[in-house]
């Protein structure tokens, strides 16, 4: 830890760490990228006393679900993947892309870009609300899928 940083300042006291199950451990600093293959967004494992320069503490801000997030984009029966076995099928019907950034140069010529898929209750740090107003219980039930 640097000499100006305060002890507090750790994964485990920041807003983009998760500590409950299924986002334990997980940094959700970043929105996912896009790339030149077909992927799932899967977020870093972090260990609770490591630390980085984006620290924000957290004193109960909420992040936005990907279902939330103006960059967010799905079916209405969510991503039917062939022959992907990585995710239930019940993940896959709440999944969409995020569309936060572009996709990067590349050495190839012309490769096709991929956005991520992920889930209506994963959230980043990247995200922004889209411009609507949802309850707390509407939200809860539809990131529940009832």
């Amino acid at each position: 830890m640097a000499a100006n940083e305060p002890e507090s300042a750790k994964c485990a006291t920041c807003v983009y760490w998760g500590l409950e199950p299924p986002r334990k451990d997980l940094c959700q600093r970043h929105a996912p990228v896009a790339g030149n293959r077909e992927l799932v967004a899967h977020w870093p494992h972090t260990k609770a006393w490591q630390w980085c320069g984006e620290y924000v503490p957290d004193v109960g801000q909420r992040l936005t679900h990907c279902l939330d997030c103006r960059f967010w984009t799905r079916w209405p029966n969510g991503l039917e993947p062939r022959d992907r076995d990585d995710r239930f099928s019940a993940w896959w019907a709440q999944a969409g892309y995020c569309l936060r950034f572009a996709p990067k140069p590349s050495r190839e010529l012309g490769p096709r870009a991929y956005w991520p898929a992920t889930n209506a209750a994963d959230l980043c740090g990247d995200a922004t609300p889209a411009l609507r107003v949802v309850s707390e219980d509407e939200d809860r039930s539809r990131l529940s899928g009832r």
